[in-house]
């Protein structure tokens, strides 16, 4: 028997009741687990805009239901299976929202989302621990775009094989095994706005502002010059915690005035540029962002679906089939495939306006309207017929006849 891997160490060390790899106590799993998925790992930083975004992302993907379906069997939904106890408890630890919220926060940071399957003596997948994206490590060879990967802790580097792992990729168009940064578009931006936000904060902290530019009425020396040039540059040049000081000059020198003021520089007119940057790689609104004039029930409607139909479900039908050709038809059944309800909220009026085009012009009988509603199929005579007519009236409003 050769040496175990990393799944069989674990399998070896905690396999619990029911041959089932199981962690209720935090401490014990923290110190299980801790140093191979990075618990301890510093977290990035960015800018309020690219977070708010993120948190927008995510708090759309938390809302994301999946569902199991049989083609096998006329495509009915399996309402019972280990599939779908995954997803209702995904780990002992994580909640399934919070697992997508970090998986919409994946394709905005890294590009790329993974999740570990940890499986049962029956080899049943059981559950799934979301990795720590900028860990992990894909390989290839000769025959495989992805042979394995390499989860590297700084202290071990650990195999996992590619059955073990369910990997999401944010398409690139220039790379078929790694996922596209959506904040890649923008980095450029987010610099630029980190160095705006700390110049705002050294001017609030100093509240003044020393010129660059330096002006004296005397004849300097060149070694007067090379000196008072030097002390100046060390001094007050070439970093933002060098802005803003007090200073006494020698030889006459007088600072002329600022060339690069708060008013000057229009950092507010700048930074509201970055932002809009930022939401437009995003692709959130300013209603999302809540900062929208005029906010009423009718342009948010119109801004959630724009939102929910052009982003998000789309990346959700792209996870939908990520879970199926990784999760349930290698591990359980072929037949098998998943799907999400779609978020964007469906148009009322339109809706009602199809069902009675349908019925007025005869391509749409009573029961189809109710299977799309997806309530039961109705018994009643005529009610799988086209041309089928609704009466309005019921018996007791039937008009009476004349008494003449």
């Amino acid at each position: 028997m050769g040496k175990p891997n990393f799944l069989q160490r674990i399998a070896l060390r905690y396999a619990l009741k029911n041959n089932q790899v199981s962690f209720t106590d935090y401490d014990k799993f923290l110190s299980v687990f801790g140093p191979y998925f990075g618990l301890n790992v510093s977290s990035k930083k960015f800018v309020g805009w690219v977070a708010d975004c993120l948190d927008i992302w995510g708090k759309y993907f938390g809302k994301a239901k999946f569902r199991l379906y049989d083609e096998g069997n006329d495509n009915k939904e399996v309402e019972k299976h280990p599939i779908l106890d995954l997803f209702k408890s995904p780990n002992t630890f994580q909640t399934r929202w919070e697992i997508l919220y970090r998986m919409a926060c994946n394709f905005g940071i890294d590009g790329d989302s993974f999740l570990l399957k940890l499986r049962d003596g029956l080899n049943v997948p059981r559950e799934v621990i979301q990795l720590t994206p900028h860990l992990v490590e894909i390989k290839s060879s000769k025959t495989e775009f992805i042979d394995h990967y390499i989860y590297n802790t700084g202290t071990e580097r650990i195999r996992l094989e590619k059955s073990e792992v369910i990997h999401f990729r944010y398409p690139y168009p220039h790379n078929q095994v790694k996922g596209l940064p959506i904040i890649s578009r923008i980095l450029d931006q987010i610099e630029v706005d980190k160095f705006q936000t700390a110049y705002q904060k050294q001017f609030y902290k100093a509240g003044g502002f020393l010129g660059t530019v330096f002006s004296t009425d005397q004849k300097l020396g060149d070694k007067q010059f090379e000196r008072a040039e030097k002390n100046l540059q060390e001094k007050y040049g070439g970093d933002i915690n060098n802005s803003y000081k007090v200073a006494l000059f020698e030889q006459g020198l007088k600072p002329v005035s600022a060339m690069h003021t708060i008013k000057d520089m229009e950092i507010t007119g700048q930074r509201n540029l970055t932002k809009q940057e930022i939401m437009a790689a995003f692709q959130v609104s300013k209603v999302l962002m809540g900062e929208a004039e005029s906010i009423n029930r009718a342009n948010a409607d119109t801004a959630i679906y724009q939102f929910t139909s052009g982003v998000v479900d789309p990346v959700l039908n792209y996870v939908d089939e990520v879970f199926t050709k990784e999760l349930a038809q290698p591990d359980f059944h072929e037949d098998y495939y998943i799907r999400h309800d779609i978020l964007a909220p469906r148009d009322e009026d339109a809706v009602l306006k199809y069902y009675e085009n349908g019925r007025k012009y005869n391509w749409l009988s009573p029961n189809q309207i109710i299977e799309m509603e997806g309530l039961p199929i109705s018994t009643e005579e005529g009610a799988d017929s086209i041309f089928a007519k609704i009466n309005s009236t019921s018996k007791e409003e039937k008009p009476k006849e004349d008494e003449a």
